[in-house]
């Protein structure tokens, strides 16, 4: 007999406890190593080449437990190393060591399809196998629960240094008990309701990712053909340019603006001093204030033109933000530019300047074949001072910066209200997972009132 569990005893999370006090009538709770047949690490054998084993690895498995199988390892395993590692449909593969809560204790369920591979999985991860008491599917939902991710963070967390799981702590872990015929019946529900939750959330993922591309259209086209449509245009003879207004001038940038380069060595961090622009806190022409690094103006250097003023913009010189760019509002006035570029515009409106940096005529034609020429993409202030621009009379300028503040504005609102759905979405995912293995909700019933 299953000895039952005291919700009182040391070392079962709050939350665990808690559900432990009310579980469900009819349901048994124990340890989920009483229904376990196997509970065992991974392999990894020897380099290998494209004949030999998938060897499949914790980067594989998405924080949610779906599986990316894009570029798999390939071993050369031994017979034995095979035979052990061997993954069947059903099982279910732990990540058992990672420094962050979100990957550890990831897990992800064995598919049909994934076991046709005939694929083995890396020793950073955990195999569970379960007997016929408990049905992989429903085991799959709880791990992933809020219930599930709260014992594997914890005893992964307080039983090591290094926030490691084992085998002897998955055995640990508490199982509702549901009756097996229950157990499926959860997890039917929860296929079909999830699969719908995840279908709206690609929906708004791609609406997201369309009005993303509607707004970069929109800056590449406004910046360099104007709001006139009847205007007349001319040939620059450059084909990656394309017609331009015509009494519109093509100039490089040195001619309408100074570049320099930010500070390079950071001065000593300062929690009451002042703001420095990094590369991280630069997104698609705006500057994130949250979290920004803060100096020590007594150690910025005094013969540096450190300082920052209104209407300067910051360009990304290195790394995977390479390009990016954005103004300095006036609030930001006399914060520092870390390690990247400065464009101070002399003549003309530094706004619309700031929009054309922006522009798919700017980054992709002129700047991308310079930051690829190398495995870390960079720029460096020569070649973003050579960089072609086109100059409207100022009026026609400061009315297209006018025009794209605002109608960038209003796509990004409408982004921001289909993240924040997407957030709400994922949220309730996450509790209908929950309060249907915990036996908050009776799914049976919510069968019937669907049916």
């Amino acid at each position: 007999m299953t000895p039952a569990i005291d919700s009182s005893a040391p070392g079962i999370p709050i939350g665990a406890a808690n559900w432990l006090r009310h579980a469900p009538s009819g349901w048994t709770p124990r340890r989920l190593g009483h229904l376990l047949l196997r509970n065992d690490g991974g392999v990894w054998g020897e380099d290998g080449n494209e004949t030999d084993t998938i060897v499949l690895r914790s980067t594989e498995v998405s924080a949610g437990g779906s599986w990316d199988i894009r570029n798999p390892a390939r071993r050369r395993l031994t017979r034995a190393e095979m035979a052990s590692g061997l993954l069947a449909k059903g099982d279910l593969v732990v990540v058992k060591s990672s420094g962050s809560e979100l990957h550890l204790g990831k897990t992800a369920l064995v598919s049909g399809d994934v076991a046709g591979l005939g694929c083995t999985f890396s020793n950073f991860m955990q195999r569970l196998r379960l007997d016929s008491n408990a049905e992989p599917r429903y085991a799959f939902y709880l791990l992933n629960s809020s219930l599930g991710r709260e014992q594997l963070n914890y005893f992964g967390s307080t039983t090591t240094g290094l926030r490691n799981l084992n085998g002897a702590i998955l055995s640990r872990l508490l199982w509702p008990g549901p009756p097996i015929e229950e157990q499926r019946v959860i997890a039917d529900f929860l296929d079909r309701e999830t699969a719908k939750i995840d279908a709206l959330v690609a929906k708004k993922r791609r609406l997201i990712e369309l009005l993303q591309e509607k707004r970069t259209a929109l800056i590449s086209h406004t910046v360099m053909k104007g709001l006139d449509p009847d205007t007349p245009m001319k040939d620059c003879d450059i084909q990656w340019l394309g017609d331009i207004p015509r009494h519109w001038e093509l100039l490089p940038l040195k001619r309408i603006a100074e570049t320099r380069y930010g500070l390079g060595q950071p001065p000593a961090e300062h929690a009451e001093g002042i703001p420095m622009i990094r590369a991280t806190d630069i997104s698609r022409g705006a500057i994130a204030e949250e979290g920004m690094m803060r100096v020590d103006p007594e150690d910025v250097p005094k013969t540096r033109d450190a300082f920052l003023a209104p209407g300067e913009i910051i360009v990304v010189r290195s790394g995977a933000y390479t390009g990016d760019s954005a103004i300095v509002p006036q609030h930001l006035a006399g914060c520092v530019a870390g390690y990247d570029m400065v464009v101070r515009v002399r003549r003309g409106d530094p706004s619309f300047i700031s929009w054309q940096l922006l522009a798919d005529v700017v980054r992709v034609a002129q700047w991308e074949p310079l930051m690829l020429r190398a495995a870390q993409p960079h720029l460096n202030v020569e070649e973003l001072a050579n960089t072609l621009v086109c100059r409207p009379p100022e009026r026609e300028q400061r009315r297209i910066a006018q025009h794209l503040a605002r109608e960038t504005t209003r796509l990004d609102e409408l982004g921001g209200k289909e993240r924040q759905l997407m957030k709400l979405l994922r949220e309730y995912r996450s509790a209908l997972i929950t309060a249907s293995v915990t036996g908050q909700i009776d799914v049976r019933t919510c069968r019937r009132e669907a049916s």
